[in-house]
């Protein structure tokens, strides 16, 4: 297991060993990426944005370097609305059905338990896209807030379009949204 020190926002370089998954874990033992390797390629290259300690089970690290952001080529949707203010995250145990939801009256996001199952780079694309409802009444222009966002902050474009597919259920409507994100970010 490779372990790596991050003090600056970074872009690892990798190589898979054994493995069908390549996972990035945590110093808490979370996992911050996973990525099926389907055999064509071994090396690929992952964007760690926050400062910390990671392990990586079967993953060789070939370099390191400094973060090389991806490019965002989509702009944002015209705002539907502007409710911008300060918001408020609290923890509501009976909150089900989603793992968090918004009132743009308040400013308060509502966390469930739902919420708490999520790796660290989903939870923050959820609340990413909680707050684009501060702009946006329509679900999918607030995952394209969620996701430009994501991707300025650094992230990778395969972690967003992870993000959401782990959150949404299947739906004809639920597929319309992995599908803009998916167009988006190809």
């Amino acid at each position: 297991m490779s372990r790596i020190k991050i003090t600056e926002p970074s872009t690892l370089l990798l190589r898979k060993r054994r493995a069908k998954y390549a996972h990035i874990l945590d110093d808490r033992g979370r996992t911050i990426y996973r990525r099926y390797m389907n055999g064509r390629a071994d090396n690929f290259s992952v964007n760690i944005p926050t400062n910390g300690t990671y392990y990586l089970p079967d993953t060789e690290i070939l370099d390191r370097l400094p973060l090389v952001p991806c490019k965002i080529k989509f702009d944002l949707p015209t705002p539907e609305r502007n409710k911008l203010k300060n918001f408020k995250i609290e923890f509501n145990p009976t909150l089900q059905g989603t793992p968090a939801r918004i009132f743009t009256d308040s400013g308060l996001v509502e966390i469930g338990p739902q919420f708490q199952n999520y790796e660290p780079p989903t939870k923050l694309f959820i609340l990413l896209h909680e707050l684009g409802h501060f702009y946006y009444k329509t679900e999918w222009k607030t995952d394209t807030f969620a996701l430009y966002w994501y991707l300025k902050l650094g992230y990778n474009k395969s972690q967003a379009f992870y993000a959401l597919s782990r959150v949404l259920k299947t739906s004809p409507e639920n597929m319309k949204r992995l599908i803009n994100v998916f167009n988006k970010i190809k």
